[in-house]
């Protein structure tokens, strides 16, 4: 993922809604993964539903990996 697919998504979601800070990052290391443990390139919080739908389909167009997590 380059810094340009994290500055779209902040223009989905709003700035302070996506981390590509390391410590961040860390804590969603291997999450929902079975196996093949990876950190993510940035963590994104969408705070609507539109925002939700915006950022999958925002994905699903730039073939960028998405693995959705819940709280």
């Amino acid at each position: 993922m380059t810094h340009n697919t994290a500055e779209m998504l902040m223009e989905i979601v709003g700035r302070d809604n996506v981390s590509v800070d390391p410590s961040e990052l860390g804590k969603y290391s291997g999450v929902g993964t079975l196996s093949d443990i990876r950190t993510p390139a940035c963590v994104v919080w969408p705070r609507s539903v539109e925002q939700v739908k915006e950022v999958v389909e925002f994905a699903n167009k730039k073939s960028v990996p998405l693995v959705p997590v819940s709280s």
